[in-house]
């Protein structure tokens, strides 16, 4: 469980459109989490990028701070 306002933040972060949006692909399993970038439409590919972790928490913790740089961003402020 999380409190009120880390909730209202994560539930921010998660509200971004599809195309260009990070995900989490296992590309070994249990071992290996890659990063990825959704294409935006059904059916098609998702790019993976250069990031890889050895659990799944790393990669969500690296997916949390790139949202919350990007949502901070929009207002200016920088990381």
């Amino acid at each position: 469980m999380h409190s009120k306002p880390l909730a209202r933040l994560i539930d921010k972060l998660r509200v971004v459109p599809q195309a260009g949006k990070h995900t989490i692909v296992e590309t070994k399993p249990w071992e290996e989490y890659t990063i990825g970038l959704l294409p935006g439409a059904r059916g098609k590919a998702v790019e993976l990028t250069e990031e890889r972790y050895a659990t799944r928490e790393d990669a969500e913790h690296a997916i949390f701070l790139k949202r919350l740089k990007a949502l901070l961003e929009m207002y200016g402020i920088e990381m």
